[in-house]
């Protein structure tokens, strides 16, 4: 019997966010996976459009200025690259949560998340 005998089909559970996650189960081993994928490239464009666009990213009040558009599924990856539950991070407050993210957003592999600020 081929592995992929044993492997239920892919079953879509939800598309929250733009994220699309399914679930997968191996009835030989009972393991049960959960994939999530999600399109970044209207992210990608769209903060490249917000740079490019002459802007200084501040608020009319000047109290608040937008610094990065960060897709759902790149919060996932960070978390399970860092060893934290979803709920762990969502957890995090004020300047533990600001921190963390500016860490994140400091590395070149992630500019692209970012629109008015330089890191």
């Amino acid at each position: 019997m081929k592995a992929l005998d044993r492997i239920n089909l892919s079953k879509p559970l939800d598309n929250t966010g733009g994220v699309i996650r399914t679930h997968t189960h191996d009835e030989a081993s009972g393991t049960s996976f959960i994939h999530s994928v999600q399109d970044i490239a209207p992210f990608k464009e769209a903060n490249r459009e917000m740079r490019n666009s002459g802007g200084d990213g501040y608020t009319g009040s000047r109290a608040m200025k937008h610094v990065a558009t960060i897709p759902h599924i790149m919060i996932d990856k960070w978390c399970q690259e860092d060893g934290l539950t979803r709920v762990q991070f969502q957890r995090m407050r004020g300047k533990e949560k600001a921190a963390y993210i500016r860490r994140k957003l400091n590395n070149p592999d992630y500019a692209y998340m970012r629109t008015f600020w330089k890191g």
